[in-house]
């Protein structure tokens, strides 16, 4: 329970370790991911404070990768990203900001805009390294076609 990806391991079957994410995580497993993802995000809306119903699909994002972290490298790796990103939002938090720390606020201001601005140049560079790794793939799937060995001359 507290290492799902070594008890895989240890039993034989497909782990993140040895096979990646998509092949390591089984479809039984993608299925527990996405619930319990859509659950985390309607219960912090339900909980009544102060979550509106816009927030379940940022909160099932979070959930959806406590629970990858989880089963790729266990308990702790949740338990660190729900701390890192209750403190990350909650200093960003405008009302937040503006009440204990004013005097950070210009400072905030820049440093929103630079997380903008990194957050979309590593969506950027993600995009492209996929498509260049989907493009490879394609140029070798195109390569590894056997020929006909009538068309071969000795």
């Amino acid at each position: 329970m507290l290492y799902p990806d070594g008890a895989k391991k240890a039993v034989g079957l497909p782990n993140v370790t040895e096979h990646g994410i998509w092949r390591g995580i089984s479809v039984g497993e993608w299925v527990m991911i996405i619930v319990t993802s859509a659950l985390y995000g309607y219960a912090h809306v339900m909980s009544g404070i102060g979550w509106q119903v816009g927030k379940i699909t940022s909160v099932f994002v979070q959930g959806f990768i406590f629970a990858v972290a989880y089963i790729a490298y266990g308990f702790e790796a949740p338990i660190l990203l729900h701390w890192y990103f209750n403190y990350y939002l909650f200093f960003f938090d405008p009302e937040v900001v503006s009440k204990f720390f004013p005097m950070v606020d210009p400072i905030l201001s820049v440093v929103q805009v630079l997380i903008v601005l990194f957050g979309i140049f590593g969506w950027l560079a993600f995009a492209f390294m996929w498509l260049r790794k989907l493009l490879s793939r394609r140029m070798t799937a195109k390569q590894a076609v056997p020929l006909d060995p009538t068309t071969l001359t000795s």
